[in-house]
C-alpha cells in the first residue's frame, strides 16, 4: 500500500482541519510529523466511523436506536438472547431489504467520512483513496454480516 499523503498542499484552512475543541490543529506543512499526525487522524476518523456506525448490532431497514440500545442490553446480559432477539427480528426482513440497508450504511459512513478526510489527502491520489475507502466499508459490511 502507497502513502495517499503526498507532497502537494493542503486544500483547506487551518480551522477545517481540528477533530475536537480539545485537539489541536493539524500542521498544514508536510514535515513527517505533519504527515504522521494526518495518518493517526485519518486512522482514528475510520475506526471510530468503523465501530459505532458499521460495527453495530444490526442493519435493519428501520432500525433507530431504541432497536439498537435493546439489542446491546441484550447482549450484556446474555449474548445467546441478544443473538437470537437480532435473528428473530432480521427473519420480519427479505435479504434484499437488509440487503439495501447495509448499502445505505456503507453510502451514509463513506460520506461521512470522506467529507473529514478527503481535504486531507493529496489530489492526485484522491480517486485511489476513494476506492479503497468504499472497499474497506464494504469488506467490513460483509465480514460483519457473516460474523
Amino acid at each position: 500500500m502507497f502513502s495517499i499523503f503526498g507532497p502537494g498542499t493542503m486544500r483547506v484552512p487551518q480551522s477545517r482541519i481540528c477533530l475536537a475543541r480539545d485537539v489541536p490543529p493539524l500542521p498544514l506543512r508536510n514535515s513527517a510529523a505533519a504527515k504522521k499526525a494526518r495518518m493517526a487522524t485519518t486512522l482514528a476518523v475510520i475506526a471510530s466511523h468503523l465501530s459505532t456506525r458499521i460495527f453495530t448490532p444490526v442493519y435493519m431497514p428501520a432500525a433507530n436506536e431504541g432497536i439498537r440500545e435493546f439489542l446491546r442490553a441484550c447482549a450484556e446480559v446474555d449474548c445467546k438472547r441478544e443473538a437470537m432477539c437480532r435473528a428473530l427480528m432480521l427473519s420480519a426482513y427479505e435479504d434484499d431489504e437488509q440487503s439495501q440497508a447495509a448499502d445505505s450504511t456503507i453510502r451514509d459512513v463513506y460520506s461521512a467520512v470522506s467529507e473529514i478526510l478527503e481535504p486531507l489527502i493529496d489530489c492526485t491520489k484522491l480517486d485511489v483513496f476513494r476506492t479503497e475507502l468504499r472497499d474497506l466499508f464494504g469488506g467490513a459490511v460483509a465480514l460483519w454480516r457473516h460474523a
